[in-house]
């Protein structure tokens, strides 16, 4: 059987395909919190000064993409405390 590297460094090397989606606990309760509320993810940006495509890569978890502690807290506020920055944590994602 004959292994490209890339599938050899995801197989055996831990390192994560980059086309490969793991969306976090805190990325489906976003979209939960975003639908509930009937609000865009442009609109949501804007209103709160998150970067838009930040927040799409942590909705869709393109590229398994990790987010800093201060990103995570300030989507906790933005949703007044419905989406805990906790769960944003790596530990937390499954893949998509």
């Amino acid at each position: 059987m004959t292994l490209f590297l890339s599938e050899h460094k995801t197989r055996y090397m831990g390192i994560h395909d980059p086309e490969e989606r793991r969306v976090t606990a805190g990325g489906k309760e976003l979209r939960k919190y975003l639908d509930a509320v009937g609000i865009s993810v442009p609109v949501f940006c804007e209103r709160h000064g998150l970067d838009r495509i930040m927040v799409q890569r942590v909705l869709t978890g393109v590229r398994w993409q990790r987010i800093s502690v201060d990103f995570a807290h300030a989507i906790e506020k933005a949703t007044d405390g419905r989406v805990k920055w906790t769960s944003f944590l790596s530990k937390t994602a499954k893949a998509a």
